[in-house]
């Protein structure tokens, strides 16, 4: 969900910068079973425009509504929904709607923590029995520092508490250029994934063949080291060349990756890893307990499209199962 507040903080920066109040509405907590999970947040201008999703669109024209008293007493609320009764699920959501005050300044201080890439939290505090209360509100807590969404927000002595612990976005790494690179490339980043595609120094591809990426460089591997690799980064291996593949296989081995696709079978995959040896070149046990070949959830896909969204899928589950397995 990172991205989604990444994207609601460029909007709330548009906005602000237009003269514009704003209001924040996060669920903060569950009662059973719900479309959308506690941390989704949504933001809602005074003339009408929003960003986010709380739900797959039952509650939002009501929290619009509710908002709009938001701001004209400039005091938070907590509202709820049964979705026994009103929804298509089967629980009840809390939603805390409240004023976002946060200034240019510290809107930038935050995006630029996020592109560093580190965990951060954000704290809500609300009170289901007192629906409006100025002393309910949120606050986000990042590199030492914190900012509070609303001024009002003092020290919560009563209610409850809600702590939302959000990760850096998955990065991908595609290397290669060919063909079946693009859709890959196109699909994650709508994700909110930051992808970087990597070519051979004597490659021609630049990011007019791959504008949905962050970065497209045409690198030797030996500079891997420039594209700060870290424990939310995953890679794919799809140039189609064994002595290029292998060269770079190499050098990941060097880095924490929570996932490394081969586009080939599993023979590739042993060739790769059976070459290393011969080289006396030793791989830990944490990256071959990376590497997943051929890559992709078997969904028996045939077109450039169905094996990246395999791969994707393949991605986002092997993520849920290490990197995330604590909060789901």
């Amino acid at each position: 969900m990172t991205h989604e507040f990444k994207d609601i903080l460029k909007f709330y920066k548009k906005a602000i910068s237009k003269g514009l109040s704003c209001v924040i509405a996060t669920i903060v907590e569950l009662e059973g079973s719900s479309y959308r999970k506690p941390g989704v947040r949504m933001l809602f201008c005074e003339d009408g425009t929003q960003i986010g999703a709380i739900s797959g669109g039952c509650v939002e024209k009501d929290v619009w509504h509710h908002s709009l008293n938001v701001f004209k007493s400039n005091n938070p609320k907590t509202i709820s929904y049964d979705g026994r009764y009103r929804l298509g699920c089967e629980g009840k959501i809390y939603i805390l709607i409240e004023p976002i005050n946060l200034k240019i300044k510290h809107v930038n201080d935050i995006l630029n923590f996020l592109n560093e890439r580190s965990e951060f939290k954000i704290i809500s505090y609300y009170n289901k029995e007192n629906t409006e209360e100025s002393n309910q509100g949120s606050e986000i807590l990042y590199n030492r520092s914190s900012n509070k969404f609303n001024n009002k927000l003092k020290k919560f002595k009563k209610g409850l508490i809600f702590n939302d612990v959000l990760f850096p976005v998955i990065r991908l790494i595609i290397i290669g250029t060919e063909h079946d690179a693009s859709p890959l490339c196109k699909i994650s980043s709508n994700l909110g994934w930051e992808v970087t595609i990597i070519g051979s120094p004597n490659n021609s591809k630049t990011k007019i063949d791959f504008p949905e990426a962050k970065v497209v460089e045409n690198i030797h591997s030996e500079n891997f080291n420039k594209l700060k690799i870290d424990n939310y980064t995953s890679a794919v291996l799809m140039s189609h060349n064994y002595a290029y593949d292998f060269k770079n296989f190499l050098e990941l081995s060097k880095f924490p990756l929570f996932y490394l696709g081969i586009i080939g079978t599993k023979k590739r995959k042993n060739m790769l890893i059976n070459s290393s040896i011969e080289y006396n070149y030793e791989l830990s046990e944490d990256f071959l307990n990376s590497i997943y070949s051929p890559a992709g959830l078997k969904i028996k896909s045939i077109t450039p499209q169905e094996i990246a969204i395999s791969i994707i899928s393949e991605i986002i589950l092997i993520s849920k199962n290490k990197l995330y397995k604590k909060i789901i």
